[in-house]
């Protein structure tokens, strides 16, 4: 978390208050654990436009100057009419807005976040650590077919989880896509059918999509990730294993939790094989 409806969502809240102009710029200390590249000062700068690949976001500032931003586990960006107090606010940026005069801030209790402040080269390199974006057209079923025939011995639900090969997937997503195509999270890459490739490319687009129109997913109530304006994802209802006790896809069949690679994994034996 925060996993590819939770930046999208992000994203699309943010350009309600574009073109942003930075006009001062306040950080903790503790910010420089998250920015791991500074080309340039944001001071006068002003945003103009949004980018998104899979978990990344990124802030296009003009002349190839950027933000790359990835949230890690807990970072998210918020924006305000008064300054942002929060304990684990790293960066808040005082802005004039097309809304008025805002702070948009960096928020991020666990730290595990990475910002980069670049150029076009900057934003090349981190995009590259990156696979294909599941919500695109170029995530088909011979990019998948591709990364069975190269990783045959791997289980197929960590193997989602890695972002070099395919941008976007964390693990509530992982295990909600398995879900509906009916696969074992434990499954060995040289056993998913064509057919199962196939239910799995529909699959990812659908949980994803429908992810995104309920703004993405917040465990609770009162912490977890918020959008810009601090409201929680709702797309909890439309979980079918993920932290379920029965399987909503049979309706009767009890929810199992296992660890795969140190993630909490949700799935129906009932449904899955």
């Amino acid at each position: 978390m925060p996993e590819l409806p939770e930046v999208e969502t992000v994203r699309k809240g943010l350009l309600d208050f574009l073109p942003l102009k930075i006009n001062k710029v306040e950080r903790t200390p503790e910010l420089a654990s998250i920015l791991k590249t500074e080309e340039f000062s944001l001071k006068g700068l002003t945003i103009s436009s949004l980018e998104r690949k899979g978990k990344v976001l990124i802030f296009h500032l003009g002349n190839g100057k950027t933000v790359v931003s990835r949230f890690g586990m807990a970072g998210s960006w918020e924006v305000s009419e008064e300054k942002n107090k929060k304990k684990h606010n790293h960066l808040q940026l005082h802005c004039t807005s097309s809304q008025g005069a805002v702070f948009l801030s960096y928020v991020d209790a666990r730290r595990f976040g990475k910002m980069h402040i670049g150029y076009q080269e900057v934003t090349k390199r981190e995009l590259a650590k990156v696979g294909v974006d599941v919500t695109t057209e170029e995530f088909n079923e011979k990019v998948l077919r591709d990364i069975f025939k190269k990783y045959p011995d791997r289980q197929i639900k960590p193997l989602l989880l890695e972002q070099e090969k395919l941008a976007g997937i964390g693990n509530y997503l992982a295990c909600e896509i398995l879900a509906h195509c009916k696969v074992r999270p434990t499954r060995r890459c040289k056993t998913i059918t064509k057919e199962e490739t196939k239910k799995m490319v529909w699959a990812t687009k659908k949980v994803v999509s429908e992810s995104i129109e309920k703004n993405g997913l917040t465990f609770t109530k009162t912490t977890g990730y918020r959008d810009v304006l601090g409201n929680a994802g709702e797309f909890f209802d439309g979980l079918v294993v993920f932290r379920q006790k029965l399987c909503k896809m049979c309706g009767d069949g009890p929810v199992k939790k296992i660890v795969l690679a140190t993630r909490g994994t949700f799935y129906c034996p009932q449904c899955q094989k």
